[in-house]
């Protein structure tokens, strides 16, 4: 994911022409944040041997309110990067969903089909059978999806099933 990010808004894509990588944003902030947190532990130093120290509470104040500003970006940068990550996955599942429904319903045709036989059902078509049951039950799954790293392994099974089908 790329940001391009403004006094206001965070823009999120997939483009890698507008802006740069969204965690190098978050990863920046963070080494800040540490630099941040180091000098106020010298200050604090300072403060607890009692050198200049009406100067040295003012510096801490604001080495304190400079760490919440960079929290409350990255905060904000992650929480942008998962709700884009979370919209780009319900809308790859909804597209996907879409175009595979009429595959959908033609293994459903075919299951129903195999399922209302009342004759002798050979091997094969047990396979065929348990195949049609798996792939949808795969469709199932894939729109109850609510991570990537759920749907990558369905969607290896969903080709899967669909090339020992054809």
């Amino acid at each position: 994911m790329f940001c391009q990010i403004d006094k206001q808004n965070i823009k999120i894509s997939l483009n890698p022409l507008d802006g740069s990588k969204c965690q190098e944003y978050v990863s920046y902030i963070e080494s800040i944040m540490k630099s941040t947190a180091k000098n106020l532990i010298v200050i604090q130093g300072y403060i607890v041997s009692r050198q200049d120290l009406s100067y040295r509470q003012k510096i801490k104040q604001q080495k304190l309110a400079e760490i919440d500003k960079l929290q409350a970006i990255r905060l904000n940068i992650i929480t942008n990067m998962k709700t884009f990550e979370s919209n780009l996955l319900q809308k790859t599942i909804e597209y996907f969903l879409l175009r595979s429904a009429p595959y959908k319903a033609q293994i459903q045709k075919n299951y129903t089909a195999l399922t209302s036989y009342t004759g002798t059902i050979t091997t094969s078509l047990a396979q065929y059978k348990t195949l049609l049951s798996r792939q949808l039950e795969t469709l199932t799954q894939i729109a109850k999806v609510k991570t990537v790293g759920e749907l990558i392994p369905l969607m290896d099974t969903y080709v899967y099933l669909k090339s020992q089908l054809a």
